[in-house]
């Protein structure tokens, strides 16, 4: 019925089919993405019935300039500029604050070309706005534009072509950064729809628990950097009323990830935020799992202030077995752990983030 609706308000959307043997979660997720195009035709159609609107744009010389530019960004990019972009992402975009990979083993992999396409398009999508690459002839924006729609095309089709299709890790981590490329971009609905897809990606793929131990090492530390960035984003993307988040902590039963992946040890989980008399005693825990405990508090704020949960509250906020006082005692117990209180912002500013010229980075 809801399929039969959209197709009538928008025709072209009858060339997209419906997958019959998936999740509920995901069925509806994936009208919540026809109905967002739908919605962006819809716009399409208005802007260009608009009097005056964009002459410059409608023109015929812009209309070749944007077909030159689609023909040159729609696909990957010759291999030297390919490699650029990519270094490009690990400078500036790794650990901002998601981290899906371990540098090493993603080039060895990339040698092997174990990486599909639209994983490396957007990528490149993300990263592009911080190239100098003359390839783009100041064209930045719109190689990202035309990039993250190529990769998110790709996507689409693989995971709902076909009902025998097998979903992959590269789709959660593709998907994850496409919603970072759409918030960054405005496309807030989108950007919403999208992280809402990469959750029930990493779910139906168990990401998030604990890998299975007969997996090789660096899959099992790839499923948890992905699941954690995944998290990562649903929680930050939340961070408005009546935007709850998607995943529950008590759904979270993988592991922390380690700053050393080559070691064998065994990180704690969510459960670190109850103890955290213990965070001083933890080794080899990095920003990177510290975000995602300083993330896990954000998510109790959240519903606290934002999701008006508070408001249920059976005692009132100064009584010490309310949620807000456990919540504030959280965040005073994490700020007296944390090592942030160790040095004063300038002086983090000049030993972590200053360039060779001394600029801030």
């Amino acid at each position: 019925m809801a399929q039969s609706y959209a197709t009538m308000l928008c025709p072209e959307l009858r060339s997209m089919p419906m997958p019959k043997e998936i999740g509920l979660a995901t069925r509806v997720s994936l009208l919540e993405a026809r109905f967002s195009l739908m919605n962006e035709m819809d716009h399409r159609a208005k802007s260009k019935a608009s009097p005056g609107a964009g002459s410059a744009a409608s023109s015929p010389g812009s209309t070749s300039q944007s077909f030159r530019y689609s023909s040159k960004y729609s696909q990957l990019p010759p291999e030297p500029v390919l490699r650029s972009l990519l270094d490009t992402f690990f400078r500036s975009c790794q650990n901002q604050p998601y981290v899906y990979f371990r540098q090493a083993v993603f080039y060895r992999r990339l040698e092997d070309k174990e990486y599909p396409d639209y994983l490396l398009l957007a990528m490149i999508a993300l990263s592009a706005r911080f190239s100098d690459e003359p390839f783009f002839e100041s064209q930045q924006l719109a190689a990202v534009d035309f990039y993250g729609r190529t990769a998110w095309s790709e996507i689409f089709d693989q995971a709902f072509a076909d009902d025998t299709q097998l979903l992959d890790i590269h789709m959660v981590q593709a998907t994850n950064l496409l919603a970072v490329v759409d918030f960054t971009a405005g496309r807030h609905r989108l950007g919403w729809v999208k992280i809402g897809l990469a959750v029930r990606f990493a779910q139906s793929l168990q990401l998030n628990t604990e890998p299975r131990s007969d997996l090789p090492f660096e899959e099992q530390d790839e499923r948890r950097l992905t699941f954690w960035s995944v998290y990562l984003l649903d929680r930050l993307a939340s961070c408005g009323a009546y935007r709850p988040s998607t995943i529950a902590d008590s759904d979270c039963s993988t592991l922390l990830p380690s700053d050393c992946p080559d070691a064998h040890q065994t990180m704690p989980g969510l459960r670190l935020l109850e103890e955290m008399h213990t965070i001083h005693e933890t080794r080899h825990m990095d920003p990177f799992t510290y975000t995602i405990l300083m993330a896990s508090a954000l998510g109790r704020v959240e519903r606290q202030a934002l999701q008006q949960q508070g408001s249920t509250d059976r005692y009132p906020p100064w009584d010490s077995r309310s949620d807000f006082a456990a919540i504030y005692s959280l965040l005073l117990s994490f700020e007296g752990y944390s090592r942030v209180t160790d040095a004063s912002v300038s002086d983090a500013v000049r030993t972590h983030y200053l360039d060779l010229e001394g600029s801030i980075d």
